[in-house]
C-alpha cells in the first residue's frame, strides 16, 4: 500500500472512531457511494409535525446538508414563509467546513425579513431567507426552524431526495396525532431500497437511509415522477379564517365554491349592458363566449394578490372590473361571471400549471394546484381557457396546462376532468419553399410555413413577440448550418381565430453548394434538418418519455442553374419505429427542377431504459439523412 493511500487511510479510521460526535459534519465520514454523481448530500433531513387540532399544526424541520460543489448550492433552501397566521418560533443555521469544524451560525436577527411579494402587487406572504456565500467546498449547512401554524390546509410533502444529482444520508418523517385527527396519506415510489415505514397508530413514520444520487439523463421524467414522497391531506382543516372539509371530490368543491367563490362573481350593471351589447349579435354561445374573453384580454392585465386566503380565493369580479387588473384567480373568476351574465356555463378549475405535464393527484383529495383556468363545457371536448394572457387565443392551452388531470369547481359538487391532449398532428411546422441555385454555388429562397398546437406557442413568443432585428436573428440561428445567411424579408402572421401562425421569408447566401471536382454536392433539405441527437449512455439508467408529440410535411422545390444537372436521385427513404415515422421523397420533375418532400412525425410516449438506444439511433438516422446531399454534375 502506498503511503499516501495509508495516510488517508488512517485519517479516514481517526474520523470514524475519534471524531464522530464531536465533528458529526465532516465529509471524510461520507460513503463514498453517496458522493457518486452528487452536487451535495443530505445528511439529515427530518420533519416532525405536531397535530394540536383541526386548525393547528407545529412544524419543526432541520436540514443538513453537504455542498460539494457550486452546483450543489441550490439545495440549501434556507428560508422559511410566515403570515399572520403562520409563527416562526424558532430559525437558525450554522455551517460546517470539511473537518466538521464550526466556521459561522447565524441567529434568528441575522436573517433577512422579507416580503413574498414575487408578482404580486399586494400580499401578507413573508419570508424569513438566507443568503449564504460558500469561500470553500465543500462545506455542511445545517437550517433549522420551528413554525406554529393556524392555518391547516397545507402539510409539508415529504421528498427525502427532491432533484437529481442529489444523494441521501438520513432523512425523517414524523406526524404526531395525538387527537386522531383524520387525515389521508399517499406514498410515492416508496418500494426502493433504503425506505422504511414505521408508522403506528395515530403516528405517522417514514425513514430514509443511504438514497444514491440519480443523475440526469437526457429525456428523463420530472423527478417528482420517479421521486419518493409522501403527502399528507386532512380531511378537516382550516384555510386561515375558514374551516374546509375535503372527505370527497364532490363535497370538496361544494365547499371550494361555496367559501372561496361564492357572492365574489359581482359585476357592475354597466359592465353587464356593455357585454350585453357587445354580443347581442351572435347566437352561438361559443362565439359570445369567445367575443367576451378578448373582451377580458383588452381591458385586463396580470397582477397577482395574496392577502388573507388569497391565495385560494379570488378577488370579486367588481374589484377586477374597477382596476383592470387581477392574478389568475381573479381575472378567471371575473371571466366566468361575465360569461355567467350572459348565462353561457364556465367553471373555475384549479390545474398544475407547467411545461412539464402533472395531474392534480384524483387519489388524495385537498389543496392541490398552482394556477386557475376556466372550464366551458362544449359537449365531447371542452373549452380551457387561460385567463392571465393577453395574447393567447380562445381555447388555446397547449405547453402550460394541456393534457393533464384538473379540479372543477362547481356548486352542485367537484369533479375531475382532463384538459385537452394536443396529438402529434395538432403539434406541426408545415412548411414549402422554393430553392432558385445560382451558377456561382449560392442560392436564393423563399420560405413559406404554417405552425400549430405547440408549435404556435413557440413560433408565438421567438418570432411574433419579437423585433424585426431579433427575428433576423431567430432565422440566422434557426438555419446556422447555411453559410453567410442573410434574411431579406420577412413577413408573420398571427391568425389567432385558426390558432395558426404563417411565415413567409425570403433569404439568400452565396455560398451554399459544395465543389467536389468537376461536381458539386447540394444537401436538398435546406430549410427543416433534425441536427439533434440525444446523448449516449453507455448503460441507461432511467426511462424516458416524450411529453407531446409533433408532426412536419414539407416541400421544397429546387430549381438548377442551367450549368448544372442531376443524373439520379436517391431512393424514397422510410424509417417507421414505436417512436415515429420518418419519410424522405427525392423526385426529379424536369432536367432544371427537383422537388424533395419530407415528413417526420414523432409520437408521444413512455419508454423503458432498454427502448433508448434504439431512440437514439432513429434520431441519429433522420440527422444524417437531413443533412445527406446529392450530386450535382457540372454542364460542358
Amino acid at each position: 500500500m502506498k503511503l499516501k493511500n495509508k495516510a488517508s487511510l488512517i485519517l479516514g479510521l481517526l474520523c470514524v472512531f475519534g471524531f464522530t460526535q464531536e465533528y458529526k459534519y465532516q465529509t471524510v465520514v461520507v460513503d463514498a457511494l453517496l458522493t457518486n454523481n452528487a452536487n451535495a448530500i443530505i445528511r439529515d433531513y427530518h420533519i416532525h409535525i405536531d397535530v394540536e387540532s383541526y386548525s393547528k399544526l407545529r412544524i419543526k424541520s432541520k436540514k443538513a446538508i453537504t455542498v460539494l460543489n457550486e452546483d450543489g448550492l441550490r439545495h440549501i433552501d434556507s428560508y422559511v414563509s410566515y403570515d399572520p397566521y403562520t409563527k416562526v418560533k424558532h430559525i437558525s443555521a450554522i455551517v460546517y467546513n470539511s473537518f466538521g469544524e464550526e466556521i459561522k451560525k447565524f441567529k434568528k436577527k441575522e436573517f433577512k425579513d422579507y416580503s413574498a411579494s414575487g408578482g404580486s402587487l399586494y400580499t401578507d406572504n413573508r419570508v424569513l431567507g438566507l443568503d449564504y456565500t460558500p469561500v470553500q467546498y465543500p462545506f455542511t449547512f445545517v437550517f433549522e426552524y420551528e413554525t406554529e401554524n393556524m392555518n391547516t390546509a397545507f402539510y409539508p410533502l415529504w421528498y427525502p431526495m427532491d432533484s437529481y444529482n442529489l444523494s441521501v444520508e438520513h432523512s425523517t418523517f414524523n406526524v404526531n396525532n395525538p387527537n386522531d385527527i383524520p387525515l389521508n396519506v399517499k406514498t410515492y415510489n416508496l418500494n426502493i431500497e433504503g425506505v422504511s415505514n414505521g408508522s403506528n397508530g395515530n403516528s405517522i413514520r417514514y425513514e430514509a437511509k443511504g438514497l444514491k444520487a440519480i443523475k440526469w439523463e437526457s429525456l428523463s421524467p420530472s423527478f417528482n415522477k420517479i421521486a419518493p414522497s409522501i403527502r399528507v391531506a386532512p380531511e378537516q382543516f382550516r384555510l386561515i379564517s375558514i374551516d374546509g372539509y375535503a372527505k370527497n371530490w364532490s363535497d370538496f368543491g361544494k365547499w371550494s365554491y361555496q367559501d372561496l367563490l361564492h357572492g365574489r362573481a359581482d359585476l357592475p350593471t354597466s359592465t353587464i349592458a356593455e357585454v350585453t351589447k357587445l354580443v347581442s349579435n351572435l347566437g352561438d354561445p361559443i362565439k359570445k363566449a369567445k367575443k367576451i374573453y378578448e373582451y377580458v384580454q383588452n381591458k385586463t392585465r396580470y397582477i397577482s394578490v395574496q392577502l388573507g386566503v388569497g391565495g385560494w380565493q379570488p378577488i370579486s369580479a367588481s374589484k377586477v372590473d374597477e382596476v383592470s387588473y387581477g392574478d389568475c384567480k381573479g381575472l378567471t373568476n371575473y371571466t366566468m361571471a361575465l360569461l355567467h351574465s350572459q348565462n353561457i356555463p364556465a367553471f373555475y378549475t384549479v390545474v398544475y400549471g407547467d411545461k412539464d405535464i402533472r395531474n392534480i393527484d384524483k387519489d388524495i383529495v385537498g389543496m392541490q394546484g398552482n394556477h386557475v383556468i376556466l372550464n366551458i363545457p362544449n359537449g365531447k371536448e371542452d373549452i380551457w381557457l387561460e385567463c392571465t394572457s393577453q395574447k393567447v387565443p380562445f381555447g388555446h392551452i397547449a405547453n402550460f396546462t394541456d393534457d393533464r388531470d384538473v379540479f372543477v369547481v362547481k356548486p352542485t359538487g367537484g369533479e375531475i376532468k382532463h384538459t385537452k391532449i394536443y396529438t402529434s398532428k395538432d403539434n406541426y411546422l408545415n412548411a414549402k419553399a422554393t430553392i432558385t441555385l445560382e451558377a456561382d454555388g449560392g442560392f436564393k429562397g423563399t420560405y413559406s410555413a404554417k405552425s400549430g398546437g405547440t408549435r404556435y406557442d413557440y413560433r408565438l413568443d421567438r418570432v411574433i413577440d419579437e423585433e424585426e432585428k431579433n427575428r433576423k436573428i431567430f432565422y440566422k440561428n434557426y438555419w446556422d448550418y447555411i453559410n453567410e445567411l442573410q434574411v431579406d424579408k420577412i413577413q408573420l402572421k398571427n391568425d389567432k381565430d385558426e390558432i395558426v401562425i404563417e411565415e413567409n421569408i425570403e433569404v439568400s447566401t452565396p455560398s451554399y453548394l459544395v465543389e467536389a471536382g468537376d461536381k458539386m454536392l447540394f444537401a436538398p433539405n435546406v430549410f427543416k434538418r433534425s441536427t439533434q441527437i440525444p446523448s449516449k449512455y453507455s448503460k441507461r439508467k432511467l426511462s424516458f418519455s416524450i411529453e407531446r408529440g409533433y408532426s412536419d410535411e414539407d416541400e421544397f422545390t429546387i430549381q438548377l442553374p442551367s450549368n448544372l444537372s442531376c443524373k439520379s436521385l436517391p431512393e424514397p427513404k422510410k424509417i417507421t419505429t414505436k417512436f415515429g415515422v420518418y419519410k424522405v421523397v427525392l423526385e426529379k420533375r424536369s432536367e432544371s427542377q427537383i422537388v424533395y418532400r419530407r415528413s417526420l412525425e414523432i409520437f408521444k410516449g413512455k419508454y423503458s431504459k432498454e427502448d433508448y438506444k434504439a431512440y437514439r439511433s432513429f434520431r441519429r438516422k433522420i440527422a444524417k439523412s437531413d443533412k445527406s446531399s446529392i450530386v450535382l454534375n457540372k454542364n460542358n
